[in-house]
């Protein structure tokens, strides 16, 4: 659509690895690290971790925003026809979709684990999914969506398994501590310089390794650090 509206290929495909990349920062759905988050950290719920996330997803979508608009001043494009815009009311028709979303949401809210909500989640779909011909899966739809299910969980399970091979020689060598104390050291043991020493040593990871896997390693070496400094202003 950005081609056909006059976006050079270029251009419209940076904003998609942009927008995509986002994606996993965007409450209230976020990525599988916002699920590891809550797995991870004890007492903080799916929703807290969401609302975290709002301020900094608002501001990098709305970058993405200024950037696109702008680039479509400079090059003197004007949006859709009338014509050319989506049926209001054929796009209201399908909202039901949005019920599993929903569904999702709730269930997290509630306090129930991720998986047990992911599991309903399933559940709701496939019923959501029947409440109209079009969109309803049957025998092939099903199998066709376990095995796109699977190959999606494939490289998060390889991600977390190369993760776990990771920390284990982070942790058994003695390199996490020394790396956390590194950084504590950096900042002089206070909370805001250890956040940005760790936001850089998070980017620097993440040049490597996928968001889940860098997640894991960059909070086993920074998070336990800050809970036992003493000069932690929030202990």
């Amino acid at each position: 659509m950005m081609k056909k509206l006059g976006y050079s290929k270029e251009f419209a495909g940076g904003v998609e690895a942009a927008v995509s990349t986002g994606g996993q920062l965007m409450p209230p759905i976020m990525g599988a690290a916002a699920f590891l988050m809550v797995e991870f950290i004890g007492g903080i719920t799916y929703w807290e971790i969401a609302r975290a996330a709002a301020i900094p997803a608002v501001l990098y979508f709305a970058g993405i925003w200024i950037m696109t608009h702008f680039e479509a001043k400079r090059i003197g494009l004007k949006g859709l026809s009338k014509e050319e815009m989506p049926d209001h009311k054929e796009v209201l028709k399908k909202i039901y979709l949005l019920i599993p979303i929903v569904a999702v949401i709730l269930l997290l809210m509630s306090g129930m684990s991720v998986t047990r909500a992911a599991l309903w989640a399933i559940l709701v779909t496939l019923a959501v999914s029947a409440i109209k011909k079009e969109s309803r899966l049957g025998i092939k739809g099903i199998i066709t969506a376990l095995v796109d299910g699977a190959r999606t969980a494939l490289t998060v399970a390889a991600a977390t398994a190369a993760a776990g091979i990771i920390i284990g020689v982070v942790t058994k060598t003695g390199l996490g501590l020394k790396l956390a104390n590194g950084l504590l050291d950096l900042a002089g043991g206070y909370i805001l310089p250890t956040l940005f020493f760790t936001m850089i040593a998070s980017l620097v990871f993440g040049m490597g390794a996928p968001t889940t896997a860098n997640y894991v390693i960059t909070s086993t070496i920074a998070a336990p650090d800050w809970l036992l400094d003493e000069k932690n202003p929030l202990d």
